[in-house]
């Protein structure tokens, strides 16, 4: 039996009840961070361990088959021993169940990348980007879609923009491609070359900056597919592993109570809280002055949010079932790759777990229908996993009690000096490895 989040208990009715609040602060900026990094991917000067890291989030992302979240994967390599010596098992969790045909996919993938050498790699390599286009077509089609939406919006402005034809040549073609393997290419290997010239001149045009993005997801797969090439060369332990797939959680329904989503008594109880880095009286004010620079929205916005519904997003079914079975990784370097950056809370789920993982970049986005792990009450006999779960909750509510705190003092802030308004503020973040982040694969 598992225990969710249907029935709420005081601390998960405490954690969601301030991340609502955080929801409807417009335009919260998180604490993570993407950074791009220079390398391509069939670059040899990664190391063993951000190739072992690149092939997890690149495998993530070709299982990554449907646009709208539910097929989103993380993947993690366990270390077991056997006669043979140290071997590793791939590990897999989607949002939703891994479909077969995904599952199937890896399997061959695994199977045909076990005698890859350097006289056939460049076989291997067409082969698993004639295949993971094919099983990625569904999303491909709808990024193709999108091009299309945002250069209809923008065509005009693009020919005003740029008098080189080999640019607008390059934008028409990518226009009525339709064969899945030319166009990934076309977009692929002019990422350093057109589409960087097309972000120069994104940054005042909305729907040519999302034309842009949606040119790079069309070529993310050959890179997803360079990067597990070169890490199938030049990673042994990737040449046996064998693949496990882990059972998703079900969908759960949360609905919190009335008095967890009025305004008024919500701003009184966070600006008692302990957790406040300033005066709660401060912090009481600024929300409401908050309100009226809403436009009075804050109240409803609460309300309409107070029901939704949850899913344990698949970084976290990895996180959790590492840390239960007490599995070893690889190298010891505990790193879940993901199909895209974590969210607001997986993001702060990782970085405060006792178990030490490596903080996950985050695309920052504070997304209400994710929960933490479910607990097996019959394995958890002796309410281990429970305590876990429970301390976590806590530990993610203070800070988002405190995120809460600095949104408001920023807003305050941009708000009396109007003419710094282009001015973001800076955080330092935790530490990232820089120079090997995969935003390209990761929209």
């Amino acid at each position: 039996m598992l225990r969710g989040s249907g029935d709420l208990q005081n601390d998960e009715v405490t954690l969601y009840k301030y991340l609502n609040l955080l929801h409807s602060l417009d335009e919260f900026q998180g604490r993570g961070r993407v950074d791009r990094g220079d390398k391509k991917g069939d670059d040899t000067r990664y190391t063993t361990k951000e190739l072992r890291r690149s092939f997890l989030d690149s495998i993530s992302y070709l299982c990554d088959i449907n646009p709208k979240g539910g097929t989103v994967t993380a993947a993690a390599i366990r270390k077991f021993y056997c006669k043979d010596g140290v071997q590793g098992r791939l590990y897999l969790a989607a949002n939703e169940p891994i479909l077969d045909r995904v599952h199937h996919f890896v399997e061959r993938m695994l199977r045909d990348l076990e005698d890859i050498t350097p006289k056939n790699h460049g076989m291997k390599k067409r082969k698993l980007l004639r295949e993971s286009l094919d099983l990625g077509r569904q999303r491909l089609n709808y990024y193709h879609g999108k091009v299309l939406f945002h250069l209809k919006k923008c065509d005009q402005d693009i020919r005003i923009l740029f008098r080189d034809q080999e640019i607008l040549t390059w934008i028409e073609t990518i226009k009525v491609e339709t064969d899945l393997q030319r166009l990934s290419a076309l977009c692929y290997h002019s990422r350093e070359g057109k589409l960087d010239e097309l972000k120069r001149k994104a940054s005042e045009h909305r729907d040519i900056a999302e034309l842009t993005h949606y040119i790079g997801r069309l070529g993310a797969h050959e890179y997803a597919v360079s990067t597990i090439i070169t890490a199938y060369l030049k990673v042994p332990i990737l040449r046996k592993i064998k693949v496990q797939i882990l059972p998703s959680a079900l969908v759960t329904p949360i609905n919190l109570p009335a008095e967890s989503v009025n305004f008024h008594t919500v701003c009184q109880e966070i600006s008692g809280s302990p957790h406040l880095r300033h005066s709660g009286h401060d912090l009481y004010t600024m929300l409401y002055n908050s309100n009226f620079l809403s436009g009075f929205t804050l109240p409803s916005k609460l309300v309409q949010t107070s029901a939704f519904v949850t899913r344990v997003h698949a970084e976290l079914q990895i996180v959790d079932y590492f840390s239960r079975k007490r599995l070893e990784f690889i190298e010891d370097d505990k790193y879940v790759g993901c199909s895209k950056p974590a969210c607001y809370f997986c993001h702060l789920w990782i970085r405060l777990h006792p178990g030490g993982f490596e903080v996950p970049a985050s695309h920052k986005k504070v997304i209400l229908g994710c929960r933490g792990p479910d607990i097996d009450v019959a394995e958890d006999v002796n309410g281990n996993g429970a305590r876990i779960r429970r301390d976590q909750y806590k530990r993610l509510t203070r800070e988002i009690i405190r995120d809460i705190e600095e949104q408001v003092h920023i807003e305050q802030f941009l708000n009396r000096c109007q003419h710094l308004s282009s001015d973001g503020s800076s955080r330092a973040p935790k530490y990232y490895d820089q120079d090997f982040d995969l935003q390209l694969i990761k929209g």
